[in-house]
């Protein structure tokens, strides 16, 4: 081999360590995988965030232990509530694709309308939440539109969300990469 060539060899491997890198602290590195659809650490620990801060102002605003949400358990349990709610959405997601293809996009626009214009839910859920208008969009109002359509859908055929939902989730290839939580064939669980 050339010079030539060592230093192509050589520039990939660093290009490829540079990639690596980024993603690895960047959280872009899948902790789950549905079928071929990837749930990345970034996406749960977003959602995660997003549901302590909703149980924090809960806690807040009932007076209830605010220890509670200190405790290792109850951070653990909301972190695998998370990883479930965010695999029900990836099954969602996967069957409007299915039934609407390129139009599911259009359709969960105009289920959303006028919501995401308007001032004074921008301010209140960036106050309750902590997220900006964006990521309260990706992480809750556009998985809960889906749901929601898919509910329809389902409701003209005679048929439950929730069993379409546990359907699913007994039909679902999950892997699961991280070493907090197992997939039981139906759940996420803790490992013991």
């Amino acid at each position: 081999m050339n010079n030539r060539g060592i230093m192509v060899v050589f520039g990939a491997m660093i290009s490829i360590g540079l990639i690596f890198s980024y993603a690895l602290h960047g959280g872009l590195f899948p902790v789950v995988f549905v079928g071929v659809s990837p749930i990345t650490l970034k996406v749960l620990d977003e959602m995660h965030f997003a549901a302590m801060r909703y149980y924090g102002n809960m806690v807040k605003t009932y007076g209830s232990d605010p220890n509670e949400l200190n405790d290792s358990e109850t951070k653990q349990e909301v972190r695998r509530a998370s990883l479930s709610k965010l695999i029900d959405e990836v099954l969602i997601k996967n069957e409007l694709k299915k039934r609407l293809g390129k139009n599911l996009n259009l359709v969960v626009r105009n289920k959303l309308g006028e919501i995401s214009k308007n001032e004074e839910f921008r301010n209140a859920t960036t106050l309750f939440y902590g997220l900006n208008l964006n990521e309260l969009e990706r992480v809750f109002l556009i998985p809960q539109a889906e749901y929601e359509i898919l509910e329809g859908r389902l409701i003209i055929e005679q048929k439950e969300i929730k069993d379409w939902l546990n359907n699913a989730r007994h039909a679902a290839n999950v892997t699961i990469l991280s070493s907090e939580f197992k997939w039981n064939g139906a759940s996420v669980e803790l490992r013991d």
